[in-house]
């Protein structure tokens, strides 16, 4: 990634792969989707305090588990969503992690599934889909 200059207000940047484009918020590229940021290397644990180590929580990965749960259902997003009762768009964007559902949703999707809650929370935890 190569910053060419500032353009309208704007950061503009050249990717590996060609593409002059301005920065975007996910600060990937449009294209190819690799990140404009490099990345940190892990600290040493080692030398590296103890504080620095320590395992940050990730965010559950509800999309992921869904997409898999409802693939191995071979349902579609269109026959999910008829079961939960709300939009296709809506189950692709919480697929795609584009939004979180809310608990009442979980509960809705998780029933139209056939799973426990409890089983579909752990499903993203242990995957980390």
């Amino acid at each position: 990634m190569k910053n060419l200059s500032i353009l309208y207000g704007r950061e503009t940047v050249r990717c590996e792969c060609g593409l002059v484009q301005f920065m975007t918020e996910r600060q990937q590229c449009r294209r190819c989707k690799l990140s404009f940021i490099e990345p940190e290397a892990p600290p040493d644990p080692v030398t590296a305090p103890l504080e620095e180590v320590q395992r940050v929580p990730q965010p559950l990965n509800i999309g992921g588990a869904l997409r898999t749960c409802r693939r191995a259902l071979r349902l579609s997003q269109s026959a999910l969503a008829a079961k939960v009762l709300c939009v296709r768009n809506y189950i692709s964007k919480i697929e795609n992690n584009r939004t979180q559902p809310g608990i009442s949703q979980i509960e809705r999707l998780c029933e139209a599934l056939g799973l426990p809650v409890r089983f579909f929370i752990e499903l993203c935890e242990v995957r980390g889909l």
